[in-house]
């Protein structure tokens, strides 16, 4: 005879050591703590225009001033819709985190309705990536560098 117990598909993720983000101002609260860990609880709405996090004041293309993001954030399947950066014609690393740095993680995160323009490094997630970018995806979103020769939309 064979039983069957009640098996878990998924395990409910491990948050210990993680500080809730749950809106707009918990998020840019990550620039006091760069090397943090967080996780979203729901979907974040951002109605302000949005600082990157991190951004520093460089102008220069070979030059990033900032501070990069070495923690982790997991957006635990949730979005962040309405990301604004404004026309920042002037500066290098724009996005949601000017940069994320080595050891940095961003996964499991929707930036929908997202517009990121500046003069040099531009993205969704990050101007500038040199860690993990995992399982994020932007939909409905326009990102620009007004050094490019184009403009990126993401539908």
């Amino acid at each position: 005879m064979i039983a069957l117990l009640p098996v878990r598909a998924f395990a409910e993720p491990d948050w210990t050591g993680y500080t809730p983000i749950s809106s707009e101002e918990d998020l840019a609260k990550i620039a006091d703590d760069m090397d943090g860990k967080y996780y979203l609880t729901q979907d974040i709405t951002l109605t302000d225009t949005w600082t990157p996090i991190g951004l520093g004041s460089s102008e220069e293309y070979d030059t990033f001033d900032g501070t990069a993001f070495t923690g982790v954030l997991d957006g635990d399947g949730h979005t962040i819709s309405g990301l604004d950066t404004g026309n920042l014609e002037t500066d290098a690393g724009v996005g949601l985190f000017a940069k994320v740095g080595q050891g940095g993680a961003v996964r499991n995160l929707t930036l929908d309705d997202a517009y990121a323009y500046g003069r040099y490094w531009v993205g969704g997630v990050a101007g500038i990536n040199d860690g993990a970018i995992e399982n994020c995806h932007l939909v409905n979103s326009t990102i620009a560098g007004h050094e490019a020769t184009s403009v990126s939309q993401y539908n």
